[in-house]
């Protein structure tokens, strides 16, 4: 009885018909593809946009963190863990020092903002730049260095097929720019950099093969994947502002004026 009643009312409302029920007609498009000019210009100039990308990062980092070595010799003398939690606090002090805490929090800002970024160690064991970094050679570490994505490109890949990181970028090329106060011209430098001495935050997911490729394997910005729903507040919003100002009309009475129209006054 409820099926023929369903199919009766469906047949005068036209739901569920194709050519007459409007939500039939909904079909899933690729989300329109934003510039890093405005993605820029989003998270400069939008605090809800800027709050959503900062939040997670920053809470990350607010408390901060302890990190505790345990000895894996069963025969270690420190029983209570005092030297243990000693080197590392060391441990955090160094981190600290030499800026990677701050390097992952900017690192992972600009991967919200443009959809990925690398976070590269200046590290000095005795190889270039270019090739493989060894962790028994180290002698110094100078510091780290932030890139978004829209200075980073890849410059090899890994060609192994039984590498684990076969597909993935083994050499980055980086870009940097720079322009002089009062004059036009961009200066320009580049350099190349093996991925081991790189901590690469490669963006959000995407489902999309011609998408992903079209940005060299990147992800998506977190603004590009809320683009719609910020353009839509903005513009509540401003309309908001349009109906305040609007809202307080002078307005005008003259007593029997209609009378006076009717009779040509």
């Amino acid at each position: 009885m409820l099926e023929r009643l369903d199919n009766f009312l469906s047949s005068i409302t036209g739901a569920g018909d194709p050519a007459r029920d409007k939500a039939e007609s909904y079909v899933a498009v690729a989300p329109a593809s934003v510039s890093d000019d405005e993605l820029a210009a989003i998270y400069d100039g939008n605090d809800l946009a800027a709050a959503m990308v900062e939040r997670v990062p920053s809470e990350m980092f607010r408390e901060g963190y302890r990190v505790i070595v345990r000895s894996d010799d069963p025969d270690a003398e420190d029983d209570d863990g005092s030297e243990g939690i000693e080197m590392g606090e060391e441990i955090v002090a160094a981190l600290d020092a030499f800026g990677i805490n701050a390097g992952i929090l900017n690192a992972m800002i600009l991967e919200g903002v443009f959809g990925g970024s690398i976070l590269v160690f200046l590290v000095d064991d005795g190889g270039t730049q270019d090739s493989p970094l060894r962790i028994d050679r180290v002698r110094t570490v100078a510091g780290v260095q932030v890139y978004d994505r829209r200075y980073v490109e890849t410059a090899k890949l890994v060609s192994d097929p039984m590498s684990p990181s076969y597909g993935k970028p083994e050499i980055f090329k980086l870009r940097s720019e720079t322009k002089s106060q009062g004059s036009a011209t961009l200066s320009t430098a580049e350099a190349f950099v093996h991925a081991s001495r790189c901590l690469v935050f490669p963006g959000l997911p995407r489902a999309s093969r011609t998408s992903s490729s079209a940005r060299e394997g990147w992800g998506r910005s977190m603004l590009e994947k809320t683009y719609v729903a910020l353009r839509s507040h903005s513009i509540a919003w401003r309309s908001m502002d349009h109906l305040m100002t609007d809202a307080c009309q002078a307005t005008y009475k003259v007593k029997d004026f209609m009378k006076m129209i009717a009779m040509n006054k």
